[in-house]
């Protein structure tokens, strides 16, 4: 997908501290998962009940065309009429990675590991999980210029569009870690 500062992801609830005009809280989501820079990813209905209970993480291999930006990710529960609601997020601007801060060679793939806020939801049996993957969330983060500078001081606040590649596969193993409560 391509990531365009001028046209960020609007933020829709979750776990914030609201600013002026932005709610928080458990939003439906699919007014944002119908656009073309948002990746989604569905399981298939839970058979059982399942309890998530703690800190959440995304460790997801991608590459960008830009020297830095951002990628985020939201936990979401499809209910079985379909409707998506808001469970965590989490963002990772790559310039400023734990244990790999600094700017990227654009290109080259990176494992970028997502802290999501912790949460305790009880999923009940025939709803889904999903998983959004993009590079924004405006009002929650300010967008990314994607240039290795700040848009609060770069004097030319210049912005450039950003090519992102998500690689979900045997060498690229993206996926979520869930802290699942036996029942």
């Amino acid at each position: 997908y391509t990531y365009d500062p001028h046209n960020p992801v609007p933020s829709l609830g979750g776990a914030i501290c609201a600013v002026v005009g932005q709610k928080s809280g458990v939003f439906e989501q699919s007014e944002i998962e119908q656009r073309s820079d948002v990746l989604i990813y569905t399981s298939k209905p839970l058979n059982n009940d399942l309890e998530i209970t703690g800190p959440l993480k995304m460790v997801l291999y991608a590459s960008t065309s830009a020297v830095d930006t951002d990628f985020t990710t939201t936990l979401t529960i499809v209910d079985s009429e379909g409707k998506s609601n808001i469970v965590s997020f989490g963002v990772c601007r790559l310039r400023h990675r734990e244990n790999n801060s600094g700017l990227v060679i654009p290109g080259e793939v990176q494992k970028v590991e997502i802290e999501l806020a912790p949460t305790s939801y009880l999923i009940k049996s025939g709803n889904r999980l999903r998983i959004q993957v993009t590079s924004s969330s405006f009002q929650t983060i300010d967008p990314n210029p994607n240039t290795g500078k700040s848009l609060l001081t770069d004097p030319q606040n210049e912005i450039i569009l950003a090519n992102q590649i998500v690689y979900h596969n045997e060498k690229y193993p993206s996926h979520i870690l869930l802290p699942v409560i036996p029942r």
